[in-house]
């Protein structure tokens, strides 16, 4: 198979793709589509096979900004893979492991890994998002220029007919398949913030943090950080000056606290939540709802987040869960006052208080 991108010849930053040749036909839609959207990519089918190959392989890597590997179980077993991943490390490139499928990593392996970005496909709903989620991080982004929407990007998901249902290895359907994502949402400006690595922090300084927070006086420069450990997900407080809380508490610094799918935190005066396994067609399935006070009837479309003022309603695709978004604590749930980011799970018929507004939480019919 030949790639519809052509590696890339100039003197600007670029990206080293590594990738078992055998792979090929799922790595390169993936080179494409970055390519399209202006990603300067190079890889080795511009290499003519040599005596030099292995030198001319170490001058690209040499001379890359960022090294990104396409990780499937027949590239880690390859020596050739290995020893590029390797080489990169030595000479402190930015790694990025974009893991195509569940792989066990050598124990050398995953202590290398600790020190790079690690995106896994099967934590997305779709290739799309997936790759889009690549798009997003600063490595790459120092590597792009303009679109290029001439190059022809070829399926992203190569074997899979997306008109049919599919039935795949062991038996198992399409419908079973796992297509969920994880992230936080932040409620302010509606960002959804994928969790790209092991370790994951969020704070006020650019140099102290992986994602940052700016404009917003209550959050320290490294506030918290979000640690993943065999598929659970874990918060911890770095001392910050104004506290994390979690679903409306405050926890205990330097302590791992597990958060789950629903749970808020609140990083000083700054709102986040938190998505699990979230699939969007759970949420679309959901059964739709409204708010109705003496003067209006407010109705609660299928999305993730809806937010009505500092009355925020969330939709984990299983349940709806009422947050409170006020600093002054004046949403009350049935009578009882929420703190700022504390939730209650909603039931059909559920009063809301918001200041002098009252609301009642009603199935459509």
């Amino acid at each position: 198979m030949r790639c519809n991108a052509a590696p890339y010849e100039g003197i600007e930053k670029y990206i080293f793709a590594s990738f078992y040749e055998d792979d090929d036909v799922r790595v390169y839609p993936f080179i494409e589509e970055m390519s399209s959207k202006g990603c300067r990519v190079w890889f080795d089918e511009g290499v003519v096979v040599s005596d030099e190959w292995e030198s001319e392989i170490n001058r690209r890597i040499d001379e890359c900004e960022t090294f990104v590997s396409f990780l499937t179980e027949k590239s880690i077993s390859t020596h050739r893979c290995r020893r590029e991943i390797n080489y990169a490390a030595q000479k402190g490139k930015d790694i990025i492991f974009l893991f195509l499928e569940d792989v066990v990593l050598s124990p050398a392996m995953r202590l290398l890994q600790e020190r790079c970005l690690n995106i896994y496909k099967s934590t997305f709903a779709t290739a799309e998002a997936f790759i889009a989620s690549v798009h997003c991080e600063e490595s790459i982004v120092r590597c792009t220029g303009n679109f290029r929407p001439n190059i022809k990007v070829s399926n992203l998901n190569p074997g899979l007919d997306s008109d049919k249902t599919l039935t795949l290895t062991m038996g198992i359907s399409s419908a079973d398949f796992s297509r969920k994502e994880t992230f936080i949402y932040r409620v302010s400006n509606g960002e959804k913030i994928y969790l790209l690595k092991n370790s994951y922090s969020l704070g006020r300084s650019k140099e102290h943090a992986d994602y940052q927070i700016e404009g917003n006086r209550t959050i320290s420069r490294n506030h918290a950080t979000i640690k993943t450990v065999d598929g659970s997900y874990f918060i911890v407080d770095n001392e910050s000056l104004n506290h994390t809380i979690i679903n409306g508490r405050i926890i205990e610094p330097l302590m791992e606290h597990e958060i789950t799918g629903s749970d808020t935190i609140s990083l000083g005066k700054e709102l986040f939540l938190f998505f699990k396994n979230y699939d969007e067609s759970d949420v679309k399935n959901m059964p739709e709802y409204m708010l109705v006070s003496a003067n209006e009837t407010i109705n609660i479309k299928n999305e993730p987040v809806v937010a009505v003022k500092d009355i925020i309603i969330m939709n984990s695709g299983k349940a709806y869960y009422l947050v409170s978004g006020s600093f002054e604590n004046n949403i009350y749930h049935n009578g009882q006052r929420l703190y700022y980011g504390e939730k209650k799970r909603l039931q059909n018929g559920d009063v809301i208080t918001s200041g002098s507004e009252r609301f009642v939480w009603r199935l459509m019919l």
